[in-house]
């Protein structure tokens, strides 16, 4: 069972949160942040095992708490802006394979707003996030020899 939710978060964390593996220090590989994540729910994942519900729904609940502050994805929800807002550039960077690396800096980028303007899962829909988030990301692409 710990094999296969290291698994499933492994592909959730290069998903949706590709920022956070690039930031992990250098003496933490990814395996082991993974590990201690698991190792935080362990209670959790016994509590579920004991009491016999069908593996699915196991995995499901334990990904609900593995990735509980990591939502909502900063990554997706540029990713969708990008996509909608700027599609040229969103071309010319998936075809030149520096999409997520051009995401994560504007994750950077973009972290004053989304500290300033909440940036939640209630949030995600807000017209001011999302036309903050637009011209920091024009003023971002505006900046950056494409």
């Amino acid at each position: 069972m710990r094999s296969l939710l290291h698994d499933k978060f492994h592909t959730y964390l290069v998903d949706h949160n590709p920022e956070l593996i690039l930031s992990l220090p250098p003496h933490l590989t990814l395996a082991s942040y993974i590990n201690a994540q698991i190792a935080d729910i362990e209670d959790e994942l016994h509590h579920l095992l004991a009491s016999h519900i069908p593996r699915d729904q196991i995995i499901e609940r334990c990904m609900e708490s593995l990735t509980a502050e990591l939502r909502p994805s900063k990554y997706l929800y540029l990713k969708e802006i990008l996509e909608e807002e700027f599609t040229g550039d969103h071309l010319v960077m998936r075809e030149a394979g520096t999409l997520t690396y051009e995401l994560v800096n504007l994750i950077t980028a973009c972290s004053p707003i989304f500290k300033a303007l909440g940036f939640s899962e209630e949030a995600i829909d807000n017209r001011i996030l999302r036309y903050a988030v637009i011209g920091q990301i024009r003023e971002y692409l505006s900046a950056t020899p494409m």
